[in-house]
């Protein structure tokens, strides 16, 4: 027992299971994942949904399937928070920048 009683074992890390999935990796890699501060990302795997919000009010979901693939899926939520973002903060350069490649990716998808 370590100090007030609490058990000590090993260190635990959560990792996310968005940060496992596929698509998720390959974009990281690409540089695709620039998040605006105060946006979530998150996966449903069983509703096969990538989900986002923009700072608690907007939120969005996409899912993928057949006529969507879940890297198409996650590219879009996060350009659609990237657009709200910009809309609301016209002078940021770096934003409007990482929309135009995530929105070019996307469209490549």
């Amino acid at each position: 027992m370590g100090p007030k009683g609490v058990a000590e074992g090993p260190v635990v890390q959560r990792v996310r299971v968005a940060e496992q999935r596929e698509e998720y990796i390959q974009c990281k890699d690409e540089g695709l994942l620039f998040k605006p501060q105060g946006s979530t990302l998150g996966v449903h795997p069983a509703s096969q949904t990538w989900r986002a919000s923009y700072c608690g009010s907007k939120h969005y979901g996409r899912s993928w399937g057949s006529m969507r693939s879940p890297r198409k899926a996650l590219l879009e939520v996060i350009k659609l928070i990237l657009e709200e973002h910009v809309s609301m903060n016209k002078g940021d350069k770096i934003a409007k920048g990482q929309l135009a490649r995530v929105t070019k990716a996307w469209a490549d998808a």
